[in-house]
């Protein structure tokens, strides 16, 4: 098991903010984990962004993922994630807590029925463009544009 995935791992169990029961990972990055969990207060399922410790300098990085969480937070579009909160742990671990997204990234969506239809190639990248639409107007750039991520 790669250290990234024993620290993502390390979170599974955990009660964030005293309201979010992390269940299960969903994925690992390079910058931090998302994991499956429920929000205690409104009993739903939801999606946890925990950022990896950076170590030092790290605060500015912090910063600015909490400045944007405050921005995306703002942003109420079908094609856009919903942010529900952010907080930081007591060791200084940011976190954002998301709506869960059920089913399949666009990527997944590919290779399970390749080859796409053009025409449902061009619904889909409208909608995602209709999205990216709606942050650029915010002054938000999504930083990891890819199919993985939508």
């Amino acid at each position: 098991m790669s250290s990234a995935s024993q620290a993502a791992s390390s979170f599974v169990g955990r009660l964030l903010a005293s309201r979010y029961q992390v269940e299960a990972v969903i994925g690992t990055g390079g910058m931090g984990a998302v994991y499956r969990a429920r929000d205690t207060q409104r009993d739903v399922p939801v999606a946890v962004k925990v950022l990896h410790q950076l170590g030092p300098g790290s605060e500015e990085y912090h910063e600015r993922f909490f400045n944007e969480a405050l921005i995306i937070g703002e942003l109420f579009h079908p094609n856009i994630v919903q942010v529900i909160g952010f907080d930081r742990e007591a060791d200084g671990t940011p976190f954002l807590a998301l709506e869960l997204l059920e089913g399949v990234d666009l990527k997944e969506l590919a290779v399970q029925q390749a080859p796409l239809p053009p025409m449902r190639v061009v619904l889909l990248c409208l909608q995602v463009l209709d999205g990216l639409e709606a942050a650029h107007k915010k002054g938000i750039v999504h930083r990891d544009m890819k199919p993985a991520n939508a």
